[in-house]
């Protein structure tokens, strides 16, 4: 899912099956996965996929703020080569 789906501005119209009653998790926890191969495989730049990546995951938090929350952990992590020293 990209991150024009997670627009704060218009989180029900983006998801318009959610109803008025649904019941909202108090916390979400997110694995952040394949931003490098992503933007490797896209546009020839791991940092670009990191790049987007974070406007994802920032447009997410958005969302989730606005349909109530309270909690979201972000796990980040990076087992490539420039790590290995």
């Amino acid at each position: 899912m990209g991150a024009e789906a997670f627009s704060s501005s218009n989180s029900t119209a983006t998801f318009p099956e959610m109803e008025k009653d649904l019941k909202i998790p108090r916390h979400i926890a997110v694995i952040i996965d394949g931003n490098r191969r992503y933007g490797k495989n896209k546009y020839g730049s791991g940092t670009r996929g990191h790049s987007d990546g974070t406007k994802t995951v920032m447009n997410f938090t958005d969302w989730c703020i606005d349909a109530g929350v309270e909690a979201l952990t972000v796990f980040a992590f990076s087992t490539g080569e420039e790590l290995e020293a």
